[in-house]
This record gives structure tokens, sequence and C-alpha cells, in this order.
């Protein structure tokens, strides 16, 4: 039998972040809502963490976000300089 190799951690929470915020862009493409794709995307995967059947794809994408959040002042340097 062959097993499949699962990806790490930290790459598959990465695809999971991406994907939420591909998926926030494309309603936003698709509607016009004057709310930006990737805070669609944010409340996409706020959902997806209250609801219990979809709750591990949260717990997936936290290993990438952790180190996100951590750092998260030095995200906004660039666009705080440049306004």
């Amino acid at each position: 039998m062959h097993r499949v190799a699962l990806p790490p951690p930290m790459l598959l929470g990465l695809v999971v972040l991406l994907l939420a915020q591909l998926i926030g862009l494309g309603i936003a493409a698709l509607t016009g809502p004057p709310i930006p794709g990737v805070v669609l995307g944010l409340v996409l995967l706020m959902v997806l963490g209250l609801l219990r059947p979809t709750r591990a794809v949260v717990q997936a994408a936290e290993p990438a976000a952790r180190p996100l959040l951590t750092h998260l002042q030095l995200l906004f340097v660039s666009p705080g300089v440049g306004v």
C-alpha cells in the first residue's frame, strides 16, 4: 500500500490562507461589493472556523498564521511610510 505524503504544516497553512484570499477576491470581482476581496476572504475563513465540520481547515492554517501574526507590525511598516 502506498502512503500519501502530506505537505509540511506551514506549506499547507499558506495554501489555506491563499485559497481563502483568492476566493474572497473572486467573490468581490463577481459581485462588486464595496468591501475588498481580501476582507471577504478573511470573513470566509472566520465562518469556516465557526462551523464544526470545517474547523479543521482553519486549524490547518494556524502554523502559517501564527508567525505572520507575531510579526504583523513589520508588515504594516511599508504602507505606513507610504501614507
